[in-house]
């Protein structure tokens, strides 16, 4: 399965897919530019992998990729995975501590 892993929880906004990579590293933009970056890579691809970054990710970041994932899998019907492990649209929610809450309650 070809999947489109999307990191925006870092300084630069980080897109990986069969083996290529695209970055932006302009900190302030990430929800204005990953369309660009992305391009067509999101009719290409089985599904979308979101890194979580794990602690100390950025909060803002981590929404951006979020919202972006769940629009593109609305869209194209393919399956969302966080860090590898598939979830459901409605398993995918980060809690106001920036932790992502998959399926489980603490």
């Amino acid at each position: 399965m070809k999947l489109l892993r999307i990191d925006t929880t870092g300084q630069k906004l980080s897109v990986i897919f069969a083996g290529q990579s695209r970055t932006n590293n302009d900190t302030r933009r990430h929800s204005e530019v990953l369309n660009e970056v992305v391009g067509d890579w999101v009719h290409q691809c089985d599904g979308f992998d979101i890194v979580t970054g794990g602690e100390g990710a950025s909060w803002t970041g981590s929404r951006v990729g979020i919202v972006a994932v769940k629009a593109w899998a609305l869209a194209t019907c393919k399956p969302i995975f966080v860090d590898g492990v598939q979830v459901s649209m409605h398993e995918l929610a980060p809690n106001y501590d920036a932790e992502f809450i998959v399926g489980k309650k603490k």
